[in-house]
């Protein structure tokens, strides 16, 4: 608490928890399956407050993240000039086998210029030091590889699930205030040495990113309000309210099932995507994105409330 944190070469702030020690992405899944139970009493980071902080300007990484963590709490921080990725960073990382994340608490933080400077130093060459994440100024996002989707017990746990996101103050933002569920019906491969000289080689995704809640979120000069990627997941839930975006448009990828229909979707909320979801879009304010145009739509989308677009 009360810390604060100037041009740091990583994140800011970190909450981190990994599967196992040494190399876990090396781990098989049938055995971290197994074990998870014990796993997670023994190297899940919990019950964590991270408030009133102020931290600035990374060389590189993310301004406070959470990546495997339960029961965390990013409350009253003032988070700036995010160089190279999320101001907030919730997620579970494949690639780095860290445990998922449950509960999380993203509220009344302050958040400015998001990959829209540049560090003030760094030890990469030209262009690399100059690449940017496109992570959202708060970014919600889970990998899995895929042998670790076959197995119900590690598709389940390794996720991103239950996170509020109220009363943030987000600006001057190149990129979404908040996206969810990159790489969503993707695939990457990871490709890594092992110990005794050979190359393994695996595949990973998206995975679940549910129940998340976003409410009384103040949005101004952000490329887009709310990016969700994970359209096509039934699994999923997320709930909106009093979200006021300025003069930028409200994006979604998905489709909406509540009370009232959008008569014009391009006026504001837009839709790709499936239409077995449960989004719920209440009470927004939206107005000033970058950049409107048409995603094509499903026309599944609806809104109630009192909602200006």
């Amino acid at each position: 608490m009360a810390n604060n944190v100037r041009e740091s070469g990583d994140d800011m702030i970190a909450v981190v928890s990994y599967l196992g020690a040494g190399d876990a992405s090396l781990l098989a899944p049938a055995q971290v399956a197994a074990t998870i139970d014990v796993r997670r009493r023994r190297e899940l980071v919990r019950d964590v407050l991270i408030s009133g902080n102020d931290v600035a300007a990374p060389y590189w990484g993310r301004g406070i993240s959470v990546v495997g963590g339960e029961d965390i709490g990013i409350v009253d921080n003032r988070i700036d000039a995010s160089t190279h990725g999320a101001a907030i960073y919730i997620a579970r990382e494949a690639g780095y086998a860290t445990f998922g994340v449950r509960n999380v608490r993203v509220e009344r933080n302050h958040i400015t210029r998001v990959q829209t400077t540049r560090p003030a130093y760094s030890v990469l060459p030209l262009p690399a030091r100059l690449a940017r994440t496109g992570h959202g100024a708060i970014e919600l996002v889970a990998h899995q590889f895929s042998d670790e989707a076959a197995i119900a017990r590690l598709r389940e746990a390794l996720t991103v699930e239950g996170v509020l996101v109220a009363a943030n103050r987000i600006e001057d933002a190149g990129v979404p205030g908040v996206r969810i569920g990159y790489g969503w019906n993707q695939v990457f491969s990871q490709v890594r040495a092992l110990p005794d000289g050979r190359v393994a080689q695996r595949r990973f995704g998206g995975a679940r990113v549910s129940t998340i809640v976003l409410q009384d979120n103040r949005l101004m000069q952000v490329e887009r309000g709310v990016q969700v990627l994970n359209g096509t997941d039934p699994a999923r839930a997320l709930a909106c309210a009093g979200l006021d975006a300025g003069d930028v448009e409200l994006i979604v990828y998905g489709s909406c099932s509540n009370e009232e229909a959008v008569p014009n979707s391009a006026s504001g909320v837009q839709v790709a995507g499936g239409t077995s979801n449960h989004y719920q879009l209440k009470n927004n304010l939206c107005s000033g994105f970058a950049s409107a145009g048409s995603d094509g739509g499903s026309g599944g989308t609806k809104v109630v409330g009192d909602n200006i677009v």
